[in-house]
């Protein structure tokens, strides 16, 4: 079968960031199936050949410190050069278009109109509903004719693959449909492993002798790490062993840095935003890794990359937002979440590991376990390539 992936953030394991995608192309690949990618960078037209996987590079400019009105631009610019781009090529066998951003679900239902290709929608966070819980779209009109446009998507497809329990749920309350399948994301078991902390990697980041909790991810409203920062500064005056490894890029980063300058925290490094490899050491020194989301309700429906990085590298993971992964942690006793506006519950929470080295070292066993046995790479791949089978 020939597979046409469209995904205006493809990342191969070079280039770091989510590569869900990725994976999801080599696993048709490795089960015969024939793969051709459609993606756009900040650079010129590019046609590659990468592990057999054929990807067509779109010239849209796209970066985390882009305003709300670019941002809208690259969107649109990706649908009309992805729609020319896939007219072009000779016609797949099926579609398979990740979201976000929705507006990539016009580009799926073009190709069905004139080439009667069926096309799987994919749904990582919840679209429009985040940008307009964020404040980003307030008139009622375009409220309404993107609710419309969501409901045509998810209409259309032939399979919706949710990322989480919680957007399958808010799917089926739109489209009550037995073709919505869930498949959250991966954690990569062979690549993360739980080690010793390294005491070369230790010196290199100055956190010796230190409980480290690591960030790694964007610095956008959405993530709102000045929770982040009131967690810090609490840690400073009542758990001073506490540091912060914050590896990020975003609109945001440079007022979170002023924030933590104002706070004059010394308990807390900023690091410059780090490709795979970067993130794989970094953690090695990790005992925690911290996933953040601002007190937006939507938000907590997804399924955050460097949860599951956290998970596959045997971390302790905290977080301070709800949904449904607050019952996974708390079932599987690997880390906790805590109410970001109670800052006090966060030092309470955390003491309790940074006292008690047998109860950390089980949360970190529990989370590498979990990891395994839930969301092993391979174990979901097989999942997700018998849609196509």
């Amino acid at each position: 079968m020939r597979v046409v992936i469209i995904h205006q953030y493809f990342r191969t394991p070079d280039e770091g960031g989510a590569i869900r995608s990725y994976y999801l192309a080599k696993g048709l690949l490795d089960h015969g199936h024939e793969v051709e990618v459609i993606t756009a960078h900040n650079q010129s037209v590019k046609f590659q050949m990468f592990e057999g996987i054929k990807t067509h590079y779109l010239p849209v400019y796209y970066d985390h410190k882009l305003g709300a009105l670019s941002r809208v631009m690259a969107f649109l610019k990706f649908v009309i050069f992805a729609t020319i781009k896939a007219l072009w090529l000779p016609k797949g066998d099926i579609n398979y278009v990740i979201s976000t951003p929705l507006s990539v679900g016009l580009i799926a239902i073009v190709l069905k109109m004139f080439r009667r290709t069926p096309f799987i929608f994919e749904i990582g966070d919840l679209w429009p509903e985040a940008p307009i819980q964020l404040g980003y779209i307030k008139n009622t009109f375009v409220k309404s004719i993107l609710y419309w446009f969501e409901k045509l998507v998810y209409r259309k497809s032939q399979n919706i693959v949710a990322m989480s329990p919680d957007i399958r749920e808010y799917v089926l309350k739109i489209q009550p449909s037995d073709k919505i399948i869930m498949i959250p994301n991966m954690a990569d078991c062979e690549f993360y492993r739980p080690i010793s902390k390294p005491q070369e990697i230790q010196q290199k980041y100055d956190v010796e002798d230190k409980f480290t909790i690591a960030y790694i991810g964007t610095a956008g409203r959405a993530n709102h790490l000045e929770y982040l920062v009131e967690a810090a500064n609490a840690c400073a005056e009542y758990l001073p062993e506490v540091h912060f490894l914050v590896a990020a890029a975003g609109r945001e980063l440079p007022r979170i840095k002023q924030l933590a300058d104002t706070y004059q925290l010394t308990n807390i490094s900023f690091i410059n935003y780090l490709d795979r490899d970067g993130v794989k050491e970094l953690l090695t020194v990790a005992d925690a890794v911290y996933v953040s989301f601002a007190n937006v309700p939507v938000l907590a429906s997804g399924s955050p990359n460097k949860f599951f990085d956290g998970l596959a590298a045997g971390k302790l993971i905290i977080t301070n937002f709800g949904g449904w992964t607050i019952g996974i942690i708390e079932e599987n006793k690997c880390g906790f979440s805590y109410d970001p506006d109670n800052v006090n519950q966060f030092v309470e929470e955390l003491t309790i590991y940074t006292r008690d080295q047998q109860k950390l070292n089980f949360a970190k066993q529990s989370a590498r376990k979990l990891a395994e046995k839930a969301f092993s790479r391979e174990q979901l791949l097989e999942e997700w390539v018998r849609l196509f089978n």
